[in-house]
């Protein structure tokens, strides 16, 4: 059974409420979605002609989300995995990483390198420039004021873009 505590007075930000204590209940997953979908057509905040489509766009990639979502939580989908072409030309490591120090290795040369880290909302949360970087060269990335979660490291290598996925766990 899922639950939520909403204190009275405490929970909402942009207006007074609830008026007493209210707890949430789910016996499912699908039944809290429901009540969240419902609240906010009750709301005015979704109109409930995008309800009903937006359920159906659940149904067909939640079952695909949640496999993936599970691999995860296995710990067996902690490195994207890329085409064969470009297995050997970019390393992350280690990873998953506790302290936030990444060593990026780039199996080709390049005058520079744009290195850009996203985290799971797609915001950039780290961004650097590297001058020269020679085949086989190693860039440290210092990631230690990140939280855990999991992150996209990107390389943009001049023509080429290469990217993967990075776990912070503390």
């Amino acid at each position: 059974m899922g639950e939520f505590e909403a204190p009275m007075n405490e929970y909402l930000v942009f207006e007074e409420g609830p008026s007493q204590d209210v707890t949430l209940q789910w016996a499912t997953y699908r039944d809290a979605s429901d009540q969240c979908s419902l609240s906010r057509i009750w709301g005015g905040i979704h109109p409930p002609v995008d309800d009903l489509p937006g359920r159906h766009m659940g149904m067909v990639i939640g079952p695909d989300a949640f496999e993936l979502a599970k691999e995860y939580f296995l710990g067996s989908s902690i490195v994207t995995s890329v085409p064969e072409s470009e297995v050997d030309e970019f390393h992350v490591y280690p990873n998953p990483t506790a302290d936030g120090m990444v060593g990026l290795r780039i199996e080709q040369g390049t005058e520079q390198a744009q290195v850009t880290v996203f985290d799971v909302e797609g915001r950039t949360v780290y961004s650097n420039s590297f001058n020269a970087i020679s085949k086989s060269n190693v860039v440290q990335l210092d990631l230690s004021a990140l939280s855990s979660g999991l992150y996209v490291i990107q390389a943009d290598l001049g023509t080429e873009r290469v990217s993967s996925r990075l776990a912070i766990v503390r």
